[in-house]
């Protein structure tokens, strides 16, 4: 059987110019020793053969040396060529591996400079930006010029923390710019790479959360709004009526609220049933909300009652009776064409900031006790706390 060569991987490799030197010091060591004496025509043969072939196989690619050398467990030259050869196509293999990963992947990596320039990207973010551009690297290519214009401030701050602060990672939302509707909401995990900070790069995996942004706010309207009617519900209102209430601290102003009854409610109900008188919520929350202003908020308390909250008031008193004059005559004009909705008309009870109450709940708790008094005296009318008789206040 033909001798196969030993496979040790552990051997050195020795290099063809050592190899020549090795020949050139064995050729000189063969003429030394003839020259001394030595004649013996075997051994100066032996190194003779030795010296040539190892200085040949250092110009070479093969020599009867080369192949004694494989058969001694050491590697030769074509030998380290094809080693290091497979070890190259191992580690493109691997690298062409974990790009095809990334763009695999629904979201997209990105690598940034310390001021936000996009270094590098997978195929994710081409997606992202839903078009198949040539975004390479163009001059002026950072993250920023691709979101909308109101959320750029979140970028900046963005790099600022994650530059100069001890957070890990840093997760912001923003919008993208690079779509027709500008809602294509986006959540970056932005890191800093620390393991070179001599080319500081910021690592980036952004993934797209439309959906969920859409489905979690849709959940805080329904948690914070009226199912029937669209409006601000009791917590969303409660929330205003403070804000409203420091602002006015600050600035001096008044602030109003208007708690709203509708006369002859029961009665569409009874007769016309609970579907017409659901219509019937919703036509007058639409009345009613065309004659406020931006700032305004009319919410629903509750069944047919309304709270109207009137924020940045110059004179309390009389601001609130102009608005609930207003309210009352769109209302009647706004119902007079339907026969079943013409009786219903408005009981309004009115309270304000500083005059009445310096709290939300307090505020309410007297805007409540003038409307009763209003239906209790004649309905279609308003009744402001303040000018309640001391005995019923």
């Amino acid at each position: 059987m033909p001798c196969e060569p030993r496979k040790n991987q552990h051997l050195p490799y020795i290099e063809p110019t050592i190899r020549t030197i090795a020949g050139g010091l064995i050729t000189v060591i063969g003429i030394m020793l003839y020259r001394h004496g030595e004649k013996s025509m075997l051994w100066l043969g032996m190194l003779f053969f030795i010296s040539l072939n190892l200085f040949q196989s250092g110009f070479t690619r093969w020599c009867m040396m080369e192949k004694l050398l494989k058969y001694a467990g050491l590697r030769c030259e074509l030998d380290e060529i094809r080693l290091l050869s497979k070890h190259l196509q191992e580690s493109a293999a691997r690298q062409a591996g974990y790009m095809d990963t990334l763009n695999l992947l629904s979201e997209a990596v990105l690598e940034l400079s310390p001021q936000g320039e996009i270094l590098s990207f997978s195929d994710g973010w081409r997606k992202l930006l839903n078009h198949e551009a040539d975004i390479d690297k163009p001059p002026g290519n950072f993250l920023a010029d691709h979101v909308v214009a109101g959320d750029t401030e979140v970028i900046s701050h963005m790099l600022e923390r994650i530059m100069h602060s001890q957070e890990h990672v840093v997760r912001v939302r923003f919008r993208l710019a690079d779509n027709i509707d500008d809602e294509r909401w986006v959540e970056g995990h932005f890191m800093l790479d620390r393991h070179n900070m001599a080319r500081v790069r910021i690592k980036a995996v952004i993934r797209d959360i439309t959906e969920t942004y859409q489905q979690e706010r849709r959940i805080r309207r329904m948690a914070m709004h009226d199912a029937l009617t669209g409006l601000p519900n009791r917590s969303l209102l409660e929330n205003r009526m403070a804000q409203a209430l420091a602002h006015a601290r600050r600035h001096g102003f008044h602030v109003g609220v208007l708690f709203i009854d509708l006369d002859h409610f029961k009665q569409v109900n009874d007769t016309h049933g609970h579907k017409t008188g659901d219509r019937l919520l919703v036509h007058v929350s639409e009345i009613l909300g065309q004659k406020l202003r931006a700032s305004d908020t009319l919410a629903r308390w509750g069944g047919d009652e309304f709270v109207v909250l009137l924020p940045d008031l110059s004179d309390g008193r009389d601001g609130m009776k102009t608005v609930a004059s207003n309210l009352m005559s769109a209302l009647k004009q706004g119902l007079a064409g339907n026969a079943a909705e013409s009786a219903v008309t408005l009981s309004i009870g009115a309270a304000s900031y500083p005059d009445d109450a310096s709290n939300p709940d307090a505020l309410l708790a007297l805007a409540d006790k003038a409307l009763y008094f209003a239906k209790s005296q004649d309905r279609n009318t308003l009744r402001l706390y303040s000018e309640m008789p001391s005995e019923q206040a």
